[in-house]
């Protein structure tokens, strides 16, 4: 269900490659502190997000699309907090400036687009902003990349 594996490593990874000059993300059309790149990951577009401090990655969002849900394409998104950023509410706002920055990018392109997270049941401060962001009421579900029990969030954007 989501291509987003560990957003942790993805987060770490892009700022190696920032901070290596491997790529020239852009800064976010609506917010100052929030960078992006688009590029393609094992044939499906991905669309990365980071907050930033300075040149330092505070937080990540990744978006992979590579299905669609009825006519509308579909997201799964993960995200991740640097530990010295954790509990500081970085989570919430990465993933809201994303959403409203992914919206920004495919309007007029897409009518509606989806945005899923799968979040284990163990991870209950990502459960707090999925649940915030995408749905109040996920399903239960079992991970098939994990295997753990999860909790599916899914939520239509118009």
């Amino acid at each position: 269900m989501s291509q987003v594996q560990d957003p942790l490593q993805s987060l770490l990874g892009f700022q190696e490659a920032l901070t290596a000059g491997l790529i020239q993300p852009r800064l976010s059309t609506l917010y100052p502190d929030l960078i992006v790149f688009h590029d393609d990951a094992d044939g499906s577009p991905r669309y990365t997000y980071a907050l930033m401090d300075g040149k330092v990655v505070k937080a990540i969002a990744v978006y992979f699309l590579d299905k669609t849900l009825g006519n509308y394409p579909c997201f799964d998104i993960g995200y991740a907090v640097a530990e010295p950023y954790r509990q500081k509410g970085n989570a919430h706002a990465i993933v809201e400036k994303s959403l409203a920055q992914l919206q920004h990018e495919t309007k007029g392109k897409v009518p509606k687009l989806y945005v899923e997270a799968v979040v284990p049941n163990l991870n209950t401060a990502s459960q707090k902003v999925a649940a915030r962001a995408l749905s109040s009421t996920p399903t239960e579900i079992v991970d098939g990349i994990s295997g753990h029990p999860s909790q599916h969030y899914l939520r239509l954007f118009e």
